[in-house]
């Protein structure tokens, strides 16, 4: 069959060796093929280069492997695979350690067919072990988990979803189009913490519609070599609140998602500015930054919350203020994120108490 819009692959790695020959293999096989892959690699030393240029020889489509002058780390290195990669229509990511089902890319370009105004093409993902046995686990919680998330989604609206935070977006499960990269590119060296799935999503918010979608297209392997999405434990503690430990990472984990939030508002401000913007565009920019400047309203407002210079009863009325104005629905974890607040501050006035 052939296609009129072309999809590109883009894969980070370091020292790959060991299963970057499977992610190739199971790209490779795919019902429609990519126009290319392009392999970014971080200084590996084990032989991964060795492996895919072995594996290129045979490929029917081009696949290509750079290499970083300098070690850039992971969000780098997805970047640095994007720099490099050829024009095409969309872009798939996909992780050294993982593998696809054979109608990944079918399913993601049929998806943006149907979604025109689609950014970003989000799935589900099965759970492998070390050797990509799956048992039907998924990332999202099974198949009737994953159909809830992405009906709440569409039902919220994608934008106000992306405000409410916690997208189900890792990096493997996720396809954009390729009209995003020089805004992408830009990322702010000054933002450490802002992980590339964290900033692709971001960006894509803001440029069009992120879908989900309820099927796993792809194989997370879980394995001991793992950087990034590494299984916790499971907090089998009864005591929710631990504040003396709990609330310094929660107003660093708020100060990040307003400076995020706050450089987002620029680029929206820029876009809204653009004269090549379309009347359409320049409407859903409008009502994007409307949105969006709520959400830094009630991040702003939260952080207050947490001021010892504010005087108690004035932080309770903001708890208040910002329960009944739905704001902690909307931007944060609803009742639960409420108690915190609240129970933050009474813990406050009983340490003032003589």
């Amino acid at each position: 069959m052939t296609y009129t819009t072309s999809i590109g692959v883009i894969i980070p790695a370091y020292q790959s060796v060991r299963y970057i020959g499977d992610a190739l293999q199971s790209i490779l096989a795919q019902t429609m093929l990519p126009r290319e892959i392009l392999i970014s690699d971080d200084g590996s030393t084990d032989g991964t280069a060795e492996c895919v240029l072995s594996l290129s020889r045979s490929a029917p489509i081009p696949v290509r492997f750079v290499v970083n002058q300098r070690p850039a780390g992971i969000t780098q290195n997805y970047l640095n695979a994007l720099r490099h990669l050829s024009p095409c229509d969309y872009v798939a990511i996909a992780d050294h350690d993982d593998i696809w089902v054979p109608e990944r890319l079918q399913t993601i370009h049929d998806a943006f067919q149907a979604n025109q105004a689609a950014s970003l093409v989000c799935s589900d993902s099965y759970i492998g072990d070390n050797q990509l046995n799956v048992t039907g686990e998924t990332i999202r919680g099974g198949r009737k988990r994953s159909e809830q998330v992405c009906f709440k989604h569409m039902q919220a609206g994608s934008f106000a979803s992306f405000l409410k935070g916690r997208l189900p977006c890792l990096a493997h499960t996720l396809a954009f189009p390729f009209s995003l990269k020089h805004i992408l590119l830009s990322k702010p060296s000054s933002i450490h913490d802002w992980y590339f799935e964290e900033w692709l999503t971001g960006v894509a918010a803001c440029h069009g519609e992120i879908v989900l979608l309820p099927e796993a297209l792809t194989v997370y392997r879980r394995h001991a070599q793992q950087v990034t999405h590494v299984p916790r434990e499971k907090n089998t503690n009864k005591y929710i609140f631990k504040f003396k430990t709990s609330k310094p990472s929660l107003l660093v984990d708020m100060e990040r998602r307003l400076q995020k939030l706050l450089f987002l508002q620029q680029l929206l401000q820029s876009t809204l500015a653009s004269t090549k913007s379309g009347p359409e565009v320049q409407l859903d920019v409008d009502s994007k930054l409307i949105n969006l400047q709520k959400g830094i309203s009630f991040h702003r407002t939260r952080l207050k919350i947490y001021s010892q210079n504010v005087k108690p009863m004035t932080r309770l009325d903001s708890v208040s203020t910002l329960l009944f104005s739905n704001g902690y629905h909307r931007y944060a974890s609803g009742f639960r994120s409420a108690a915190i607040d609240l129970a933050s501050i009474l813990l406050d006035i009983l340490q003032l108490q003589p």
